[in-house]
């Protein structure tokens, strides 16, 4: 872990211990590309290998697998486990990000949930495939297609937000106070952003959004847990490891890109 144990040293000199370890996948447990979560990540995994004096090891790196089908199959499967048969809108709730974060062109129409997904070819032959927006919006998209549930009614929104400076709307905290008002009386919310529960999820959605919702007119909320430890989950994310070992364009280039240099 990065702020935890195993601390991300401790794993790492473990790893190197092995006498049969030449090469090392490095796996950000991020579906969705974000240059404060992702990117610094890898950035501080590559640092502390440096650090320890590791970094002859081969390395490999797991990309944003938010569109992966393993990833899309099983995150669908586990909302559908866990969606209540008469509800009135799926809300697909995302860490927001300052929209300083994301290029110039991706911070146009702010609270317009499907900006970057319409302009995926753009984003693909610009070199901005990594766009936070886009992967946002292209979950919401697939949760929908994949539930078989109208578009409109699966929502994304963004949820976290510290400061005063712009960042990704619809915000979380606008919305959950107007959902009663339009109709939604029964709303369920899932954070595909987030592999595991934590504060984000378990404290500020399952509690504090729940009484907001609750308290504005809401009659019924439901909160899908995240994928945490899951059978299924585990055998996804392996078989997407073994494909990045497998892949050389995931190798890590020397020298190491300029974005994971901290």
């Amino acid at each position: 872990m990065r702020y935890g144990n195993p601390s991300t040293a401790e794993a790492l000199c473990a790893l190197a211990a092995l006498p049969s370890v030449e090469e090392l996948v490095i796996a950000p447990l991020y579906p969705h590309y974000a240059q404060s979560s992702y990117e610094t990540a890898v950035a501080f995994v590559l640092e502390e290998l440096d650090r320890l004096k590791l970094r002859p090891l081969k390395l490999s790196l797991l990309p944003a697998f938010y569109d992966a089908p393993e990833y899309r199959s099983v995150l669908a499967d586990h909302v559908q486990e866990h969606l209540p048969e008469h509800f009135d809108r799926l809300v697909v709730s995302m860490h927001g990000i300052p929209t300083s974060h994301l290029h110039k062109a991706c911070r146009a129409r702010n609270g317009h949930t499907s900006h970057c997904l319409d302009r995926r070819e753009w984003h693909e032959t610009s070199g901005e495939g990594d766009c936070y927006r886009l992967h946002s919006e292209a979950t919401r998209h697939a949760l929908a297609e994949d539930l078989s549930l109208p578009q409109r009614q699966v929502e994304l929104v963004y949820q976290s937000r510290l400061g005063f400076h712009p960042w990704l709307q619809p915000y979380m905290s606008r919305r959950v106070g107007q959902f009663a008002s339009e109709g939604v009386e029964h709303l369920v919310v899932v954070c595909p952003g987030f592999v595991c529960d934590c504060l984000e999820t378990i404290q500020e959605i399952d509690d504090y959004y729940r009484g907001r919702f609750l308290s504005t007119g809401g009659k019924q909320f439901s909160y899908i847990p995240c994928l945490n430890s899951s059978p299924a989950f585990v055998s996804a994310l392996s078989t997407l490891i073994d494909k990045t070992f497998a892949d050389p364009s995931c190798r890590l280039s020397t020298p190491i890109p300029t974005k994971y240099q901290y």
